[in-house]
């Protein structure tokens, strides 16, 4: 009766391991739960966030054109008061803005940026020399990036 006894002492050996690996099922059932609660609510935020990406993009967008815009009008300014070299000044960083509102334009819009900065240098190379070409160059360059603002923000 040993093997008897011993078999029973095995069987509840393993009787109780089996109730602890059900509580510890039971207990990752419920964390699998819990998790996939949190995931849930994740989601939700994950959203947001993209729309929220989206509208800072759009808004550093908006800042660039208007830096943009700002320059231009700035240096029609100093040559209106027939400072040319306070103009080319100020235009030079107005080669960077372009950059800046390239990097955030799809690809088939960035060809209107090109433009824009091939102009400018016809500003920048006119400037001293015939400034009524370049106010003129200014002008249009004005035009296009309010343009290019209203396209692309007037949502």
């Amino acid at each position: 009766r040993p093997a008897v006894r011993e078999s029973q002492q095995k069987a509840a050996q393993f009787s109780q391991e089996i109730q602890s690996a059900e509580g510890q099922i039971a207990d990752l059932n419920a964390q699998i739960s819990d998790l996939n609660s949190t995931i849930s609510g994740l989601e939700t935020y994950k959203g947001k966030n993209e729309e929220l990406l989206v509208e800072k993009s759009n808004l550093e967008l908006h800042i660039a054109i208007l830096n943009a815009r700002l320059d231009v009008s700035n240096a029609l300014i100093a040559l209106n008061q027939d400072d040319p070299a306070q103009a080319q000044v100020i235009l030079q960083m107005t080669s960077d803005n372009l950059d800046q509102i390239t990097s955030y334009l799809p690809n088939d819009q960035k060809g209107v940026v090109t433009d824009l900065k091939t102009r400018l240098g016809l500003v920048l190379d006119a400037i001293s020399t015939d400034p009524g070409t370049a106010q003129t160059d200014l002008d249009i360059i004005g035009s296009k990036l309010l343009q290019l603002e209203d396209s692309l923000l007037s949502d």
